[in-house]
């Protein structure tokens, strides 16, 4: 497996899960009512899975591969995912924030949430389909099959050091269909 598909498959994983909280959203806005446990769980998996696993690889090991062949840092490909990236870990914190402010009866927030909710999905589908599309082939242009093969080893690392998505969620009945991984 090279370390462009190890990443695509963590996309696929996440890209299932962003329907569900895309359905969530959607249910807040119809109901207006929201399950504060619930919000709480995908804020867990979108924090630990897609950001501290998934994004962690992109940004110490992958994104730092490309540079090392030439590719900016400050500017192009590398420099919008990490910006998005940082857009996500705010949206996660505007969430986690809306969701203390609806348990404390702040009838706003319920509506803050659903529509934090739909920008994360909006931006995270966005994210993976420049990845996917655009640095991904790059990435697969730039790197002979000796520097994948090392750099797919560095992503296992990280993987066997943090769990995999499905040892780490398999608590979460209703996503174990999401993280069922090779």
């Amino acid at each position: 497996m090279t370390p462009t598909e190890m990443l695509r498959h963590d996309h696929e994983i996440i890209l299932r899960f962003l329907e569900d909280a895309e359905q969530t959203a959607s249910s807040i806005n119809t109901t207006g009512q929201v399950d504060t446990v619930e919000i709480a769980r995908m804020i867990d998996f979108l924090r630990n899975f897609a950001d501290n696993n998934h994004h962690s690889k992109e940004e110490h090991h992958f994104f730092v591969t490309l540079v090392e062949h030439g590719m900016p840092v400050g500017h192009g490909p590398i420099a919008v995912m990490l910006c998005e990236h940082e857009e996500g870990r705010q949206l996660l914190k505007t969430i986690e924030n809306a969701v203390a402010d609806a348990k404390a009866g702040v009838a706003s927030a319920i509506k803050r949430i659903a529509d934090s909710l739909f920008l994360y999905v909006e931006l995270l589908r966005a994210h993976i389909e420049k990845e996917n599309e655009i640095l991904f082939p790059i990435a697969d242009s730039l790197l002979d099959p000796a520097e994948q093969t090392a750099l797919t080893a560095e992503l296992q690392l990280v993987e066997a050091a943090q769990g995999r998505g499905q040892e780490a969620y398999a608590k979460f009945k209703q996503y174990s269909a999401l993280v069922d991984l090779p």
